[in-house]
């Protein structure tokens, strides 16, 4: 099954950029005014992830001290001659296309599937019922199918309707697929990486040294990408090799795809271990505590309350067993004495595991957050400042709950609101993130206290809303269950 060479990613404008449209691999590496990837949440991570692959396969740094004199400039010189080089690994369709497998095509009973070709998160299913004129098949653009490839390496979901009849290896015990290792097998890993002033900034702020990989313990510290040797199988010693390599983090080919005319072909990829059997082995994009789990994207928790677990270890240590962003931990500190302003990123996709489907219904979501930092601000006493407001921001907010639940109990009748309650004060505060954190970078106690006051007021206003007091026995339980934070109150009513 022979087609034809076409479509080359380093040339052909394939990444959808915030403002111009789609760019090729070497656009990305030559323009500096090139800043954000447009699409989804997951579709933004993958392909970020992707660059900082073929950057890793670019250039060995050694060190910290080396990554400071290559800089950014010089890095993405290394990625355009490396692309120059190997552009023959990077057709979309021929006879050895980019991340793709054309031998499953003669797998027994493999049959192309109708895609959409942009992420959905999961493929169609052959007992799907169409409800909507939105889930007719649409031909995708080569440019989509590109996309579409590159976000299923690391993010497809899992479930049995993704199973192939039979593993390529045949002494591969068939299994159901499991979600993507950037994904996880359960909700959904919330990723977190640093970004710069361009893409190109980005892609060197969040590079791994020779160093840094000893250090996250990479066994293969010298394996090729997967787009220059696919594996041939399941476990064979190509797939061993990523698995132990830097790109299981980056462009881990859980999904082996090969893309044609009328569909795709679309079987399960390399076998990554289940979320609770890993150990130690977890991506530095996820915030993780040691063999206890790993952070999840939570649509109803936006990733600005979750901005101190990033940095504690950063700034405390190890020590207590916390949350962990190796990430962070690793690249934080020598970003902030190079750059002048940076962000942090974080997002993801909540997802449903049940019955042996992985999926998205109902509440789960994409989350998408970004937060700007001046480099210069970033340091201990900041992190300080923010933790503090964020715990008073956790007492207000709890007291809140608290008070509702027991002015409910006050009148015998079943709490229906705490939870609403919380969640509309949240709701309100996510619109004050941004100057959250802007007012701890600059340590405006003023500001921080009109901040707390406003919380408190919206508290108050919440809770009188939430609980009715028209009646006597109403405003009895009103008064007396009212929390600290939002009502002053002397003695007994």
């Amino acid at each position: 099954m022979k087609t034809e060479r076409r479509f080359n990613l380093v040339d052909e404008g394939w990444i959808p950029i915030v403002g111009k449209g789609r760019v090729s691999l070497m656009a990305v590496f030559s323009d500096e005014s090139i800043c954000d990837i447009d699409g989804t949440a997951i579709e933004k991570i993958a392909l970020t992830k992707l660059l900082i692959a073929i950057a890793q396969a670019s250039a060995v740094i050694k060190n910290e001290s080396e990554w400071r004199e290559e800089k950014a400039t010089g890095l993405a010189a290394c990625v355009r001659a490396y692309l120059k080089a190997n552009k023959d690994c990077f057709w979309l369709y021929g006879d050895r296309p980019f991340l793709q497998m054309p031998a499953i095509a003669e797998l027994e009973g493999s049959k192309q599937k109708p895609v959409y070709y942009y992420y959905l998160p999961s493929m169609d299913k052959e007992n799907d019922t169409m409800l909507f004129g939105s889930q007719r098949q649409i031909t995708g653009t080569d440019a989509e199918k590109a996309v579409f490839l590159v976000t299923l390496m690391n993010y497809s979901l899992g479930g049995k309707g993704e199973s192939s009849k039979e593993p390529l290896m045949k002494d591969v015990v068939k299994k159901t697929p499991l979600g993507g290792p950037s994904l996880g097998d359960s909700k959904g890993f919330l990723q977190v990486c640093l970004k710069g002033s361009s893409l190109a900034e980005t892609v060197w702020l969040n590079f791994f040294t020779e160093d840094d990989k000893r250090r996250l313990q990479v066994k293969a510290m010298d394996a090729r990408p997967p787009w220059e040797k696919m594996p041939e199988g399941e476990l064979d010693d190509r797939a061993v090799e990523i698995k132990d390599s830097v790109y299981a983090w980056l462009v881990a080919v859980c999904r082996f795809i090969y893309l044609t005319e009328g569909g795709v072909y679309y079987v399960g990829g390399i076998q990554y271990q289940k979320t609770k059997d890993r150990g130690a082995f977890i991506e530095p994009f996820v915030v993780a505590k040691a063999n206890e789990g790993v952070m999840y994207v939570d649509p109803d928790k936006k990733p600005w309350r979750s901005l101190t677990a990033f940095l504690r270890a950063v700034y405390e240590g190890d020590k207590d067993g916390g949350y962990v962003c190796q990430l962070l931990v690793l690249f934080l500190g020598r970003a902030r004495s190079e750059v002048n302003s940076l962000s942090i990123w974080a997002g993801g996709i909540k997802a449903t595991w049940n019955a042996g489907e992985q999926f998205v219904k109902q509440s789960d979501d994409f989350v998408d957050s970004e937060f700007s930092f001046a480099t210069a601000a970033l340091g201990e006493s900041f992190y300080q400042t923010l933790r503090n407001v964020m715990e008073k921001l956790d007492q207000i907010a709890s007291q809140l709950r608290i008070s509702v639940t027991r002015y409910y109990e006050e009148l015998n009748c079943k709490d229906k609101n705490a939870k609403e309650a919380t969640r509309r004060f949240w709701a309100f505060a996510d619109g004050y993130s941004e100057h959250l954190i802007c007012v701890c970078q600059e340590e405006d106690e003023e500001a921080i206290t009109n901040f707390l006051a406003k919380m408190n007021a919206q508290a108050k206003a919440i809770y009188d809303d939430i609980c009715p007091h028209d009646s006597a026995r109403q405003m009895y339980a009103w008064v007396k269950c009212a929390p600290g934070g939002v009502r002053k109150r002397k003695g007994k009513v």
